[in-house]
């Protein structure tokens, strides 16, 4: 089967977040409170219906470790979509959000959407960082904010979709535009 399209998404966050469990659940609905670690970086392939559209997913998971940073910063370049997660039960993973975002955004496409998911969200009795709180961080960097479970399947598919159809709009309006001598746009209509 020949894909449409196809997307580099990327996991980015500290260790033992629960970044492999998400994909874990999106791809196999299945959860492994065993799964290992993940050292250095991660690929897995996805194929999905969109629109229509047989839409490949490269989904790149990072590790937490901050050993790896030089090596991941590679890998932060040329994503369709990026996936910046933390842990509601752990308050290091969320004061970690702001160095995360620095190497993103100094290393990401310009256009690049990023989302904010605060993960273990079935974990409501250990929950150090409450919905507001992820909230308010979401809005202050404008980044779209979600809360899900791995372990549940909260939100997971959820995120996914929501992420494949906001990259496959700017794509397609992109193929829209076509560029004048300076460096205007119009639309194309035909």
């Amino acid at each position: 089967m020949t894909p449409d399209y196809i997307y580099k998404l990327i996991m980015i966050g500290d260790s033992n977040i629960g970044k492999s469990s998400i994909i874990q659940k999106y791809m196999k609905n299945e959860f492994d409170p065993n799964i290992p670690c993940t050292h250095g970086v991660d690929f897995r392939i996805m194929i999905r219906e969109f629109n229509n559209y047989i839409i490949k997913i490269h989904n790149w998971d990072t590790t937490g470790d901050t050993r790896f940073y030089s090596i991941k910063q590679a890998y932060y370049r040329n994503n369709d979509g990026i996936f910046l997660i933390y842990d509601v039960t752990n308050r290091e993973s969320f004061n970690s959000l702001k160095l995360h975002l620095e190497y993103i955004n100094y290393n990401k496409n310009k256009d690049c959407p990023i989302f904010l998911i605060g993960n273990k969200s079935d974990l409501f009795k250990d929950k150090e960082i409450s919905t507001e709180e992820g909230k308010s961080f979401a809005n202050e960097y404008n980044l779209p904010f979600f809360e899900t479970s791995a372990k549940n399947g909260f939100n997971i598919h959820n995120i996914y979709s929501q992420m494949i159809e906001l990259i496959y709009n700017e794509k397609q309006h992109k193929k829209a535009l076509i560029p004048i001598k300076n460096n205007k746009y119009f639309c194309n209509l035909l």
